[in-house]
């Protein structure tokens, strides 16, 4: 399991445009409603799955105009919702449509058949991520899912010897919703990471003690940061210096002076 972070409402319409032809043909909106700021903290790969599952699931048991929307839960910050005004779960099995031992699954509206498979996959991804799927459901009327992990706000360590620098790039990170570590250089940027890893390292190339490239050849090395996202921003403009970035496994790069807009556009691909 890769856990990263990524954009809950895209990760939805990415759900919703690979199933969305099957809800056409059932004459059945399929809306998005997430926040477009939703973050989630989770497998990509494997939240897609359930959201598919569960939409999959919505489009069989909803009839002509129906409908499914995804949204965000009021209440669960972690959490993507999905309601549809289908034709419900019987009480009777609703206990058990999780269970892979347990066989509930029965025909669609339009005698669609199915696995039974789906739903109890998808409770297993998102047990395994620590979270839930849950569903409340009135018979005739309809069902809504709760796909929810453990909160986690996204951690960027800034590590320049330039005060202002700093001081510059968490300005740019003031609405963002993290959680931001400094350092100086990268001696003190390892430490800091002993004491807590983040999920973002935004580092400059030429600083005492320790460069930027002897931190981003650190950070490769240790097995538990190979994978950290890790961004260069120099004001070394030249194309060497944007070379060796690469060879060394940065993420990306930037050439100082950075703009507010340029910084959180690039930091979203890795944080949502």
């Amino acid at each position: 399991m890769k856990k990263g972070f990524f954009n809950a409402r895209s990760a939805v319409s990415s759900a919703i445009g690979a199933l969305g032809h099957l809800a056409e043909n059932k004459c059945i909106p399929v809306d998005n409603k997430v926040d477009p700021e939703k973050r989630i903290f989770a497998d990509q790969v494997l939240f897609g799955e359930v959201l598919k599952n569960l939409l999959s699931n919505s489009i069989k048991f909803c009839r002509k105009g129906d409908q499914i929307t995804f949204f965000t839960p009021e209440d669960r910050p972690s959490a993507v919702g999905l309601r549809d005004t289908g034709v419900g779960i019987n009480p009777r099995i609703i206990m058990d449509i999780f269970k892979y031992e347990v066989k509930t699954s029965t025909r669609g509206t339009d005698q669609e058949l199915g696995t039974g498979l789906g739903l109890p996959y998808s409770h297993e991804i998102m047990v395994f991520h620590g979270g839930s799927l849950t569903v409340e459901s009135i018979e005739g009327a309809g069902s809504a899912f709760y796909a929810e992990v453990p909160a986690e706000r996204p951690v960027v360590l800034i590590v320049d010897d330039e005060i202002f620098h700093r001081a510059l790039l968490k300005n740019y990170l003031s609405g963002m919703g993290v959680n931001i570590m400094e350092a100086a250089n990268g001696s003190e940027a390892l430490l800091a990471i002993k004491e807590r890893a983040p999920h973002v390292v935004v580092a400059d190339v030429m600083m005492p003690v320790m460069d930027g490239f002897e931190l981003l050849n650190e950070v490769r090395k240790n097995p538990a940061t190979s994978a950290t996202p890790f961004i260069i921003v120099t004001g070394m403009a030249d194309m060497d210096v944007n070379q060796k970035s690469a060879l060394l496994g940065a993420d990306d790069f930037m050439v100082k002076p950075v703009s507010g807009e340029e910084f959180v556009s690039r930091l979203r691909k890795f944080i949502g």
